[in-house]
């Protein structure tokens, strides 16, 4: 960090992220001896973005829901990404937000959507976590989602 200066910048994908990078700066300098604060340069924040025209609703809700052999009503959670233990989320946390919920009297018709490329064959592990937390029944993962199912 030596050749930082105080208008280098580290970009943060979400405000939680830079939270986490800010305390382990904090830490790193607390290791090595440092005044608090000692890492020069700022922490932006710069989301990923979504193109809402690409990824606008191809179907009625109704429609779509039916495909996936969703109730008509009821809450349906949908994660749409990589389904691997290494990129972008962490998807054991999910499950677990998701167990709390359908305990809750609230969560009751709760459904979990998990989509994506799972090349790593990493659903099956999820199918039994799933399991594990109770909520096999309100789980459903449709993998490798092609662009068209993806709207």
């Amino acid at each position: 960090m030596s050749g930082l200066r105080p208008f280098d910048a580290m970009f943060c994908c979400s405000g939680d992220s830079r939270i986490a990078l800010q305390r382990l700066l904090e830490h790193l300098c607390t290791v090595a001896g440092l005044p608090s604060g000692a890492w020069r340069h700022r922490l932006e924040l710069v989301p990923f973005g979504v193109d809402t025209r690409a990824f606008a609703p191809a179907l009625p809700r109704a429609t779509a829901r039916e495909l996936l052999g969703l109730p008509v009503k009821g809450m349906a959670l949908v994660y749409l990404g990589r389904l691997t233990p290494f990129d972008k989320a962490d998807l054991d946390v999910l499950l677990r937000a998701c167990a709390r919920l359908s305990h809750d009297s609230c969560g009751q018709d709760l459904q979990l959507v998990l989509a994506g490329d799972d090349t790593l064959s990493y659903s099956s592990l999820l199918r039994r976590r799933a399991q594990t937390l109770g909520i096999g029944h309100a789980l459903q993962i449709v993998p490798n989602v092609t662009a068209s199912t993806k709207r």
